[in-house]
């Protein structure tokens, strides 16, 4: 993340996350920007994320957060992608730049900014050999409105951001949707970072548990292989949470 932890709040249980009264999204929706070349992404990545992103509100995996919503119950709903063609970002982006681009994005379709929104910047490219991050999230206020937001670059053939298979989904998506739970997640328990859930050492969710992994989790129409969250209640990093009520 780009902003400094928080350096005091509530006394919490060593390790867990503290609620320092920020932020939350017990109800989100989410929405794909691809930013780029459009034949630059890999083939099956917009069809993967419809996929992922969809099936997320029904899936044990999500349902972790529950704990960190305040009396709430987590739902989530994909809304829309958007495409632009413009050329991204050919370096290290700041948060402004992404932010921005959600802005355009918008007032391009004519629509107003979501206060639930998540809005996932997809790029066909990755920033360059210098960075050492696979994604990031934080937040933006655009026309009084403040909105998670996330970038999300092309992982296709960045080693340290890759995952094993585990459906058949391209290597590229695959390990993009890996970094696309993880950052969802934290938008939902921190929208704007270090001011709702996070630890004393300024770890989020699912930084606490970054590159650790059990089996495939069902999300969708398949099997992904997801990184686990930090779970308060069960004082470790869990890969799933009870199962969702029916509807």
């Amino acid at each position: 993340m780009r902003s400094n932890a928080p350096t005091h709040g509530p006394k919490a249980k060593p390790n867990n996350l503290i609620d320092f009264g920020g932020r939350i999204l017990p109800t989100s929706h989410i929405y794909s920007i691809w930013w780029g070349n459009p034949n630059a992404f890999p083939t099956d990545l917009k069809l993967g994320a419809t996929d992922f992103l969809g099936g997320l509100n029904t899936s044990r995996y999500l349902q972790v957060v529950n704990q960190y919503l305040r009396g709430g119950r987590v739902s989530t709903a994909f809304g829309r992608s958007f495409t632009d063609m413009s050329a991204p970002p050919a370096t290290d982006p700041e948060v402004d730049t992404i932010g921005n681009e959600v802005a355009r994005v918008l007032t391009a379709n004519k629509m107003a900014p979501d206060p639930n929104g998540i809005y996932m910047v997809y790029t066909s490219n990755y920033p360059g050999p210098r960075v050492s991050y696979c994604a990031w999230h934080s937040a933006m206020t655009i026309n009084g409105v403040t909105v998670a937001i996330a970038y999300m670059p092309n992982l296709t053939n960045i080693r340290p951001c890759s995952v094993d298979s585990v459906n058949a989904y391209s290597i590229g998506t695959q390990a993009v949707m890996n970094v696309s739970a993880h950052e969802v997640v934290e938008a939902i328990t921190d929208v704007v970072p270090f001011e709702a859930w996070v630890d004393s050492h300024g770890a989020e969710v699912a930084d606490k548990c970054a590159w650790q992994f059990d089996g495939g989790v069902p999300v969708g129409s398949v099997r992904w292989r997801l990184q686990k969250n930090w779970s308060n209640d069960n004082g470790r990093c869990v890969q799933t949470g009870p199962r969702p009520p029916r509807s």
